[in-house]
Parts: structure tokens; C-alpha cells; sequence
């Protein structure tokens, strides 16, 4: 086998097997659940481990929280925390904190929807940074 062959070999040498157990997982409001992949990538050993929970307290605030924890070549970990307020069926607020290598994000946002189509959004922070950005951003969703 020549060295190009090994190297070819090295990362096509997949072998992974994956497990998810999620009770009431056509509950949006109320589920929880664990999910586990083994095996190896790339010709190294591979896990990742990704726990989550979403729960609805009363009629109008839900929480959620979700982890992601990757070994591959090092590892890698993500944490986000999310919560919505509704104030009603057409109002509500919203936020997000993102934790992981790089530095922690957030972003509150309300939300004003089911107008003819059209939902509003006014965004105080970053939902796509790896930091968190002062920006306030009007957003208008027009579906046609």
C-alpha cells in the first residue's frame, strides 16, 4: 500500500454508531431527552454527547437547555440556554445565551406576529456571533 492508499484509508476509516432516547418527543412544549454517537472519524476516536431539555412552566414561559459535547482530536463543548415569554398568542419576548470555546453570545428579542402574514422582530444583540455584539436590529418577516 502506498502512502497516498494509507492516508486515502485514514479518512474514509468511519465506523460510527449513535443512540437517542427522547420521551415525549411530540410534545414540543415538554420533552427531554439524551443522545450519545461513538465510534471512530478520520481514523480517531470519536464521541459526542448531546443532552437536552424543554419545559413549559404555566401557559406562557418555556425554557430550554441544550448541550453539545464533541471528542474528536480535542474537544469541543457548546451550552445554550433559551426562554420565551409569550405575553399573548401575538406578542412575546425571547432569548438565547450560547456558551462555548470563543466566548459566550446572547440576544433578547420581542416578537409582534400573525398581522396579515407579517411578524416583527426587534433584536437587541447578535443572534450569529461568537461574542456578544451591541446591535439593535428591526426585523420584519413579510410571508408571501
Amino acid at each position: 500500500m502506498n502512502r497516498f492508499e494509507r492516508l486515502f484509508d485514514r479518512f474514509f476509516d468511519d465506523s460510527v454508531f449513535n443512540f437517542r432516547v427522547t420521551p415525549r418527543a411530540s410534545d414540543p412544549f415538554h420533552t427531554f431527552g439524551v443522545g450519545y454517537s461513538w465510534g471512530r472519524r478520520a481514523g480517531a476516536p470519536y464521541s459526542f454527547l448531546t443532552p437536552g431539555v424543554t419545559w413549559r412552566f404555566g401557559q406562557k414561559f418555556t425554557l430550554g437547555l441544550a448541550s453539545s459535547i464533541l471528542h474528536h482530536q480535542g474537544e469541543e463543548q457548546q451550552h445554550i440556554l433559551t426562554f420565551n415569554h409569550d405575553f399573548s398568542p401575538r406578542q412575546g419576548i425571547a432569548g438565547r445565551i450560547v456558551a462555548q470555546a470563543g466566548g459566550t453570545n446572547g440576544y433578547l428579542a420581542y416578537r409582534r406576529s400573525g398581522y396579515g402574514g407579517v411578524e416583527t422582530f426587534l433584536i437587541l444583540g447578535d443572534p450569529n456571533a461568537r461574542r456578544f455584539r451591541q446591535r439593535l436590529v428591526l426585523k420584519v418577516v413579510w410571508a408571501m
